[in-house]
């Protein structure tokens, strides 16, 4: 397995085991991060690992996601987009609801492959 995948598996482990004994009320606690709430950041890095993923399964469906964010920027910017994507989804439910899992993600298995469709280079 790529180191970058033992790496994402580590890292989502360590947020899940962090967050695990939080309440509702502590997810909703602002943070040192742009003032962002707990939920916000698990809200954006959900959405980003599931753009990630589909970068490498569907390069049309990652661009027309691209184009959505774009569009939604002038609209009150990535945690409104995000908020939007996902729904209500919020506190100890997203614990309990995998979305801070590596078993979700199963770009996990992946061999080192070339360089998959981005927001940046390569695209017209």
């Amino acid at each position: 397995m790529m180191q970058q995948a033992l790496d994402f598996r580590a890292a989502s482990d360590a947020l899940r085991d962090l967050v695990a004994p939080l309440d509702d009320a502590d997810f909703a606690r602002p943070t040192g991060f742009k003032g962002w709430t707990i939920d916000a950041i698990l809200r954006h890095l959900h959405v980003w690992n599931e753009a990630a993923d589909m970068s490498l399964r569907d390069a049309a469906a990652f661009h027309a996601f691209f184009d959505e964010v774009k569009a939604s920027l002038g609209k009150g910017g990535l945690p409104v987009f995000e908020e939007q994507r996902l729904g209500a989804s919020r506190g100890r439910r997203w614990s309990r609801s995998g979305a801070i899992s590596t078993g979700r993600w199963p770009t996990a298995s992946l061999p080192p492959i070339p360089r998959r469709a981005s927001f940046g280079r390569g695209r017209a």
